[in-house]
């Protein structure tokens, strides 16, 4: 199954992070995109309740990927039960075998382990951080609020808000006509720009 999301009006896909217009300030030489993971309720299947137990609730999660340019969505992992770490969904989704040679996906501390990952250096208790460190931890956060605003947009949708009991075949289909209705949205109604200002 193809996980990229497109979008008829827009015909986004994957390869599409390439475009330099799409990417006019190369602060992070090799970055294109940004990944997260993004949490849904839902009634776990009979005797899998342990696998989709994510804190208090059963969730299922999927890894989402946004154009660091203006956080239009990219890619669409399949679900995964809410109980598996994010670093292994990503891997296991397949997304860092279509990466090219140097190039790099921007996340947070909870992708940690691969090195076409990019994140924030994690601070050691009784270890203090460089300058050039919190600098480029500073960087790191303020890139990486892109796809933070894309998942805010998602989850505007109340089918996200509240325990989702229809089966989860239907859950990933509905999930990816709603990645594509958020990028019609973001065409029309843009992301403010990055807090990052280089000077």
């Amino acid at each position: 199954m193809d996980c990229h999301v497109t979008t008829h009006a827009l015909q986004l896909s994957w390869t599409e992070r390439l475009d330099v217009r799409c990417f006019p300030l190369n602060v992070m030489a090799g970055v294109r995109s940004v990944v997260d993971e993004f949490f849904c309720m839902v009634e776990p299947p009979e005797g899998h309740r342990a696998d989709f137990r994510a804190g208090p609730n059963f969730a299922v999660k999927y890894v989402v990927g946004v154009r660091l340019a203006d956080g239009h969505i990219l890619y669409v992992s399949p679900w995964y039960p809410g109980s598996w770490p994010d670093i292994v969904a990503l891997r296991h989704c397949g997304l860092l075998d279509r990466l090219l040679s140097g190039e790099f996906l921007l996340a947070d501390l909870a992708f940690v382990g691969e090195g076409q990952v990019l994140h924030k250096v994690k601070r050691w208790r009784g270890v203090s951080l460089t300058q050039d460190q919190q600098f480029y931890n500073y960087v790191v956060s303020s890139l990486r609020v892109i796809v933070e605003r894309t998942l805010n947009r998602l989850s505007v949708f109340q089918c996200f808000n509240q325990r989702w009991r229809h089966g989860l075949d239907r859950h990933e289909d509905i999930f990816q006509v709603l990645c594509q209705i958020v990028n019609v949205d973001l065409a029309y109604r843009p992301l403010s720009a990055h807090v990052y200002n280089s000077e």
